[in-house]
């Protein structure tokens, strides 16, 4: 019973950050509309290779540097409260650095930017690898307990997730890690 607004399949990198962003097009009617008052989650889950989260077979994906510039719009068009990134790709610290130097804005990632992040949720009815445990992590805190705090989430990332190092930016412009939680970016 949920509406899609957009299939992977119809997107590319740059449709994800126009979206972010606000900017509706013809091709791009569902945009997010926001503005200082909203808090923004940003999931992503998929493949990454050293500096960029992978699409499909294209050869470039969001980058650092893409990211960085979305961003950086993103603060001075002040369309976000607080913007919250998870995510679950190899390499994907060498992305998520991009929040660094950003107000209120937060991201955790699976892996640090050299290395690979490991699936370990398989799915036997489908036989596919669904996702790791930085994922499944970070739904059970969500749905169980979304008033832990962004620093307890850390620690519970980080002591789940096997064969790869959890990883945090964005803490310096964000704020105390112990006084924010999901709950309050959820509601």
């Amino acid at each position: 019973d949920v509406h899609v607004d957009y299939h992977v399949s119809q997107l590319n990198p740059k449709d994800i950050l126009e979206i972010l962003l606000g900017n509706a097009s013809s091709r791009l009617p569902h945009v997010i509309r926001s503005d200082a008052d909203d808090n923004i989650f940003f999931f992503w889950s998929g493949h990454g290779l050293p500096g960029e989260m992978c699409w499909y077979d294209d050869r470039v994906g969001i980058t650092k540097e893409n990211l960085e510039k979305c961003l950086f719009q993103m603060e001075q068009s002040k369309k976000y409260r607080k913007l919250i990134g998870c995510f679950e790709t190899c390499f994907s610290g060498g992305v998520a650095v991009a929040a660094d130097n950003h107000k209120g804005m937060l991201f955790f990632t699976a892996a640090n930017a050299n290395e690979t992040s490991k699936a370990d949720v398989y799915n036997y009815d489908w036989e596919i690898w669904m996702s790791n445990r930085f994922t499944a992590t970070l739904q059970d805190c969500m749905i169980n307990t979304p008033s832990l705090s962004f620093a307890y989430l850390y620690d519970r990332l980080f002591q789940s997730t096997v064969a790869s190092h959890v990883c945090v930016f964005g803490q310096r412009g964000f704020g105390s890690l112990y006084e924010s939680n999901m709950k309050e970016i959820l509601n």
